[in-house]
């Protein structure tokens, strides 16, 4: 399956509540991709560049720190790596 990679400004930038469980399902997808290192390392970089615009509000950020109790390893490894800005 091949995953279109978008810039944040095309998505609706203003809809902050949903940012949080799109970083979440890029988040789960990436885990899924370990064994693709080309696949995993774009969705890596598209964690990272959402992870910069959810730092902007104080929403984001709590939907970040919010991840760090997900059940899936992957995804409060990665929002972990996003929260040492965050404080």
């Amino acid at each position: 399956m091949e995953r279109v990679f978008t810039s944040m400004t095309e998505q609706n930038s203003t809809d902050v509540a949903v940012k949080p469980s799109s970083y979440e399902a890029l988040a789960l997808e990436w885990v899924a991709a370990q064994s693709n290192a080309k696949t995993a390392n774009k969705v890596f970089f598209e964690l990272h560049r959402l992870a910069l615009e959810l730092r902007e509000s104080e929403a984001g950020r709590s939907g970040l720190v919010g991840l760090l109790r997900h059940p899936v390893r992957g995804v409060r490894m990665k929002s972990a790596g996003e929260c040492d800005s965050v404080h």
